[in-house]
C-alpha cells in the first residue's frame, strides 16, 4: 500500500471528511505519528532488516544502522553455524561485567544521544605491535618525561607516560629483536591505541607511522573508534586500508613505530597504552527497523515523503495501520465518536470477554506474530543473607 492508496482508504473511513484537509496529512507528519504508535504497539516482520558489523578482537563498541530498533539477532554471514554461536542480550552493567569472557553478548545504550550497540566476541586476528615497556620509547621533538605508570593504565597494568609540549610532539619505538610481522595484515587491518588525555581540549591531532625503518613506512591519521574526544581515555584508531607507504617497507619485519602528537598548548601527563593491529571480522545483524516507509525504489524511510511511498507491511498490518492514522485524524477533527470506535478496534473495549468484552487488533497481531527481538537476559546473584541474634 502506497501513500496514494492510504489516502484514498482513509477517505471512508472519515466518514464524510476529505483526508487531504486533515492537519498533518499534506506534510505527512499525521503518518509518522501513525508510524511511531504502531511501532510501539508491535514489531512487524515486513520491517525485518539485515547489516554487516565488521568486529574487531577486544573492541566492544560498534554505531549500529540508525534505523535500530531491536536485535533479532548477530550472526555468521554465511550459513555455516554451531550450536553455541547464539547471541544474548545484557543489560548495561551486565555486559560490562561478562564482556571479556563471554561471546555472542551485546547490548544496545545509547551515549549523549548516540546510539551504540556493544559486542563482545573472540575472533582473534589481533598482532601487539608496540608494547608500553618505557625503555622502548625515544622521546622527540616536544617530548619529555617519558616513564612507565603502573597507576593509571588501560591493559597490561601499564601505561607509558610522558609530556608535550604546545604544537608538534614526535614519540618513537623501535627495537632490534623480534621484529613483528605484519605481512598478513598488510593494508587490511586496524591498529587501535588507547590514549589517555587530562585535558582533551589541547589536542588537536594523532598521526602514526609504522614500517620497517625512519624512511620506510605507513603515516595513518588516527580517530576516535566511537563517539568523540574525551578527557580520560580515548580509543584511536588507524585504517590500514588505503594508504600507500614512504619508501620499501618491509611489513614482515616492523620495528619502527611513530606517534606524532599536535597540541595547542603544552599538556602534561599523557599516557598510552599498547599499539595493536587487528583484522576486521565481518558479521551479520538482525534487527527490527524503526522505518515503516520505503521510496519506490526500496530506500528505507522515517516519514514518507512523496504520496508514491510505500507503507511496510503486509495486509493484516496495513488495516492496523489504517486505523491508526483515522484515529489520529478523528482527533484532529474533534470527533471523539469516531476516535473512540477506532479505539476500541485496535486496543478493545477493555471489559471481560464473558462480558461483551472484544480484542484488539494490535493484541490479536501479537498473538499471531510474536517478536523475534531479543529479550535482556539478567544473572543475578543473590546478597548474602545476614542472621540476627
Amino acid at each position: 500500500m502506497n501513500i496514494t492508496s492510504l489516502k484514498s482508504a482513509l477517505d471512508r473511513k472519515l466518514r464524510g471528511a476529505k483526508a487531504d484537509d486533515v492537519q498533518g496529512v499534506s506534510d505527512y507528519s499525521l503518518f509518522k505519528e501513525a508510524g511511531v504508535n504502531v511501532m510501539n504497539e508491535m514489531d512487524p516482520a515486513e520491517t525485518v532488516r539485515r547489516a554487516t558489523l565488521n568486529i574487531f578482537d577486544g573492541i566492544y563498541d560498534y554505531t549500529p544502522a540508525a534505523d535500530v530498533k531491536e536485535l533479532i539477532d548477530v550472526r555468521p554471514q554465511t550459513y555455516e553455524r554451531y550450536s553455541d554461536d547464539r547471541s544474548r542480550r545484557r543489560f548495561i552493567e551486565d555486559f560490562d561485567f561478562r564482556k571479556r569472557n563471554e561471546n555472542n553478548d551485546f547490548s544496545l545504550e545509547y551515549l549523549e544521544g548516540t546510539k551504540i550497540l556493544r559486542y563482545a566476541r573472540d575472533v582473534g586476528n589481533s598482532i601487539s605491535v608496540a608494547e608500553t615497556l618505557d625503555d622502548n620509547w625515544t622521546a622527540g621533538t616536544g617530548v619529555s618525561n617519558i616513564a612507565e605508570d603502573t597507576i593509571i593504565f588501560s591493559e597490561n597494568s601499564r601505561s607509558l607516560r610522558f609530556d608535550a609540549s604546545s604544537g608538534s610532539n614526535l614519540i618513537t619505538w623501535a627495537i632490534t629483536t623480534p621484529k613483528v610481522d605484519l605481512s598478513t595484515h598488510t593494508q587490511k587491518s586496524s591498529f587501535f591505541l588507547w590514549v589517555y588525555f587530562p585535558d582533551s581540549s589541547l589536542i588537536t591531532s594523532l598521526t602514526l607511522r609504522v614500517g620497517s625503518s625512519s624512511s620506510d613506512y605507513y603515516e595513518i591519521n588516527g580517530t576516535i573508534h566511537f563517539g568523540s574526544i574525551r578527557n580520560g581515555w580515548n580509543l584511536y584508531r588507524f585504517d590500514w586500508s588505503g594508504v600507500s607507504d614512504s619508501g620499501t617497507t618491509d611489513e614482515a619485519n616492523t620495528d619502527y613505530v611513530r606517534l606524532a602528537l599536535v597540541t595547542t598548548a603544552t599538556a602534561t601527563n599523557i599516557r598510552i597504552g599498547k599499539l595493536t593491529s587487528k583484522l576486521p571480522t565481518p558479521r551479520e545483524y538482525v534487527y527490527y527497523s524503526y522505518y515503516l516507509f520505503r521510496s519506490s525504489s526500496g530506500t528505507f524511510k522515517e516519514v514518507p515523503t512523496v504520496d508514491t511511498d510505500v507503507v511496510n507491511l503486509d495486509t493484516d498490518g496495513e488495516n492496523i495501520f489504517l486505523l491508526e492514522c483515522a484515529r489520529i485524524a478523528a482527533r484532529e477533527l474533534s470527533n471523539d465518536k469516531m476516535k473512540q470506535d477506532y479505539t476500541e478496534e485496535l486496543f478493545g473495549n477493555g471489559r471481560p470477554l464473558e462480558r461483551g468484552g472484544t480484542v484488539g487488533l494490535y493484541a490479536r497481531y501479537r498473538a499471531r506474530r510474536p517478536s523475534d527481538g531479543k529479550p535482556i537476559v539478567s544473572s543475578y546473584s543473590s546478597p548474602p543473607n545476614f542472621h540476627r541474634r
